[in-house]
């Protein structure tokens, strides 16, 4: 299992939406709340449900997957959830 930690500060309380992409499985924490899951050794997408979070105020961001044969490949994206744009974290 592999991952990755890191902090996101939201521009504007609203509510927000994650997307995770990944060769073979993972799950995403903010804050220690698991907000999606498919550690299944199998290609997928999961988005988040939407989480409103407050302008200026840091939330931890832990995304673990995992890796079966060669690299790893994940990717994961965060924006409004009233919008269809999202940013690479």
């Amino acid at each position: 299992m592999d991952g990755e930690t890191g902090l996101v500060v939201p521009p504007e309380t609203s509510a927000y939406t994650f997307h995770v992409a990944s060769d073979e499985g993972a799950r995403l924490f903010i804050n220690d709340m698991l907000l999606a899951d498919y550690y299944n050794l199998g290609a997928g997408k999961a988005d988040s449900p939407p989480l409103v979070l407050e302008k200026g105020k840091s939330y931890l961001v832990r995304l673990e997957y995992v890796e079966g044969s060669d690299y790893a490949n994940c990717a994961l994206r965060w924006g409004p959830s009233s919008t269809s744009s999202a940013a690479t974290i």
